[in-house]
């Protein structure tokens, strides 16, 4: 029964390289992710969702700093600063958006509309946000299948 539901849980998430099973697989996933995205949508993708999570991000400034502190540095991050410019070093991040702030504090920001993007961003990155998705990618036929000990780790933003 276990390898039979092991089996199941293969062939939903990808083939074994048999054409027959790549059709399946194929098939299998696009119904998994199908259903993933409707249930997204119907419980996420609408303003008042949006406007929760703006509403969470915002009564709680010190995520900006925890995110900086803590979890730049435990995760991989890539900063699009600009077409030239990439940000994936923990110091570097630290050190632009840390200017940033003194550049406000100083009259030289980049702009008040920024200054509030980056600021939500910087509240935002810490992975949080991700745990309003796993309640919907868990259960039993889904992508995280407790009962098989599967789990979901993000390492990169």
């Amino acid at each position: 029964k276990v390898v039979r539901g092991l089996m199941e849980y293969i062939q939903d998430l990808g083939s074994n390289g048999d054409t027959n099973a790549d059709a399946n697989a194929n098939e299998n996933e696009n119904i998994l992710l199908q259903s993933l995205n409707e249930q997204l949508e119907r419980q996420c993708n609408h303003t008042e969702a949006a406007l929760e999570i703006c509403r969470y991000y915002h009564d709680r400034p010190k995520l900006k700093e925890y995110t900086l502190d803590a979890e730049i540095t435990r995760m991989e991050y890539q900063i699009l600063i600009s077409d030239d410019i990439v940000l994936t070093n923990a110091d570097e991040i630290k050190h632009y958006f840390s200017q940033q702030s003194h550049g406000r504090e100083n009259g030289n920001g980049n702009g008040h509309e920024m200054d509030l993007v980056d600021d939500m961003l910087l509240r935002c990155a810490n992975q949080s946000i991700l745990a309003d998705i796993f309640p919907i990618i868990t259960g039993p036929r889904k992508i995280v299948r407790m009962q098989f000990l599967a789990n979901a780790v993000a390492t990169r933003c």
